[in-house]
């Protein structure tokens, strides 16, 4: 009995001891209310600590807290203390987990891309984007652009070679805009417009060798029967003009206008064989130039043999002086000196028009990409030449214009 008496006495002298140590040594201010008057007489409340930690307080305080959170007690048996390495390790670690989450490299502004070539599944799809006709031509140009492009520039683009150049083929085709291939191609516009303007350089270094100027054989086996009576003719010159945007300074203005279009426009001449070949297409002028004056520049007719070859021309296109120069046949349709052509002057007209009209397809073919409809963009005015290269060649890989019954040798 004297035995449990004594343990209790021990539990209460224990519990009373521990009371004791957990509460303060003194205890703390209480908080002051200081009541104030406010504009509309209530009375705003404010609880206020009688005494605050000064700055420094608080980053002493901090930095022992943040000590003692690292901290391991001294003689702590089965507690295993981490070393520097240790921890090194488990903080590369850490990085590694969240570098994983958050990639910092990649591009802001690339979404998911909609259209790729891999998505068009047939050969009217590919038409219908790009006007090319067949996948095995789009690839050959595709490869060829690889390989030129590896030896043009260093710089990698965020969409694959492919994609590349079934984005010009769409600007040229449809002259879409290039916020909307942005969206199409999944990347920002700036980054198209570079695209397009590097890769119609490099196609045009590749589809100049389309257009070129072939030999006289080769052009009389290629005749057609609208040409029975024009056997000689060498070449079908025509000037072809697109308009642009209102250039900013008055110099580009005075050299752009055209009164014939009543606009701003550029001009180039093209020349085609009797088979309709685009063998040639200028530089582009100012829409002030004349007809005479591009053919001047061009030095086409000095490719002509004199006295045997022979030129076709329209109407308009005044090169009288400059054939005889070069003594060189021109065949035009007559001007209209009396109230009507005689029977002679009228057959010569039909005939001459009639294998006029099947060459000019060959321009109008050129039309067909919409960007040479549309008004030109300023901005793409230095890429004027290239773009018409890249659309005769394309356009000279296309099928024939004329049947095979149509031509004279077969």
């Amino acid at each position: 009995m004297s035995l449990q008496l004594d343990l209790l006495i021990v539990q209460e002298n224990t519990s009373s001891s521990r009371i004791s140590d957990s509460s303060p040594v003194e205890d703390a201010p209480a908080a002051e209310q200081v009541l104030e008057p406010m504009e509309d007489d209530s009375l705003l409340i404010r609880t206020l600590p009688a005494s605050s930690p000064t700055p420094e307080a608080l980053v002493v305080g901090s930095a022992a807290e943040s000590a003692s959170a690292f901290s391991v007690p001294s003689g702590s048996p089965g507690k295993h203390i981490p070393n520097v390495e240790e921890l090194t390790a488990e903080l590369e670690k850490f990085q590694r987990n969240i570098g994983v989450q958050v990639d910092t490299m990649s591009d802001p502004f690339k979404r998911e891309q909609l259209i790729t070539i891999s998505k068009i599944t047939d050969e009217n799809g590919l038409l219908v984007l790009t006007g090319v006709c067949s996948f095995e031509l789009f690839y050959n140009i595709t490869e060829l652009y690889t390989e030129a492009r590896t030896l043009q520039s260093t710089r990698s683009f965020c969409i694959s070679d492919d994609d590349a150049v079934l984005l010009t083929f769409m600007k040229l085709y449809h002259d879409v805009t290039f916020s909307l291939l942005a969206v199409l191609f999944g990347v920002h516009r700036t980054t198209v417009s570079n695209i397009f303007k590097e890769s119609i350089v490099i196609l045009a270094s590749i589809l100049e060798h389309a257009v070129f100027w072939p030999d006289k054989d080769a052009i009389v086996s290629c005749l057609t029967t609208y040409f029975w009576d024009y056997k000689d003719t060498r070449m079908v010159l025509d000037c072809t003009e697109i308009e642009i945007e209102r250039p900013k300074d008055l110099m580009s203005r005075l050299l752009t206008y055209s009164h014939y279009k009543r606009t701003y426009t550029a001009k180039v001449l093209v020349s085609e064989t009797p088979g309709g070949l685009i063998s040639y297409v200028s530089p582009a002028y100012g829409g002030k130039a004349s007809d005479t004056f591009i053919t001047k520049q061009s030095q086409l007719l000095d490719r002509c043999t004199p006295h045997v070859d022979s030129v076709m021309v329209d109407k308009g296109f005044l090169i009288n002086e400059l054939c005889r120069e070069k003594n060189v046949r021109m065949i035009r349709p007559p001007f209209l000196m009396e109230k009507q052509l005689t029977t002679e002057e009228a057959r010569s007209n039909q005939s001459i028009a009639c294998a006029r009209v099947h060459v000019e397809r060959a321009i109008q073919r050129m039309k067909i990409y919409r960007i040479l409809r549309n008004r030109f963009d300023l901005d793409l005015v230095p890429y004027i030449d290239k773009i018409f290269t890249v659309i005769a060649g394309m356009v000279n890989l296309l099928k024939p214009l004329f049947s095979e019954e149509k031509f004279l040798f077969k």
